[in-house]
């Protein structure tokens, strides 16, 4: 920096640039009787409070929420002792997806239980990345409603799992759907 004045040279260049971009930005301006200068009598004005837009979810949207997650675990039951992944997120609204991560303990076959309330279809992926680099990849659709099972073979170590509304929804707040997945050992 000392070749090119140090901080000073510095500083004096960026209050050059501040008042050319700030110059520049008034430059362009019009005003309310289409001409470029300002009138006599004008005042600037600051509005110190932003509109104020809600960002909480009306009661029905939270009630049918509840009402959809209540409705899944009346079709999925209460996990066993052998789940080694249970979980439940929206997938409504903007969350039309989610993404966790789990681990299997060993070797061997793996029930999937996919369900979901709220949305007709979603989608389950199952990836599994094995030493050397490949992966294990599981895809299913699944239809709401009632819960799907398949059955699929794993190794030991982490999975990750990714499940996706099938009717992709842009309201802001959504129809409260949920979905689930649990993995358990495989009934023989």
């Amino acid at each position: 920096m000392s070749r090119l004045g140090g901080v000073r040279h510095w500083r004096y260049t960026a209050a050059l640039a501040a008042a050319v971009l700030g110059g520049g930005g008034l430059a362009g301006c019009e005003y309310h009787d289409g001409s470029n200068e300002p009138a006599g009598d004008a005042t600037a004005t600051v509005n110190a409070q932003p509109p104020t837009v809600s960002h909480e979810k009306p009661t029905h949207v939270v009630e049918l929420e509840q009402g959809n997650r209540a409705k899944l675990n009346e079709v999925l039951g209460v996990p066993t002792s052998d789940t080694y992944m249970a979980v439940t997120e929206m997938i409504s609204g903007g969350m039309n997806s989610f993404v966790v991560n789990g681990r299997v303990p060993a070797d061997g076959s793996y029930d999937i239980t996919m369900a979901c309330i709220g949305t007709s279809q979603a989608r389950m992926v199952l990836d599994q990345r094995k030493p050397g680099g490949s992966s294990l990849n599981h895809s299913f659709d699944f239809t709401c409603g009632t819960p799907a099972v398949q059955t699929v073979d794993l190794k030991s170590g982490g999975i990750t799992v990714d499940v996706i509304n099938g009717e992709v929804d842009e309201s802001e707040w959504g129809t409260g759907a949920f979905a689930s997945v649990r993995i358990t050992a495989a009934m023989h």
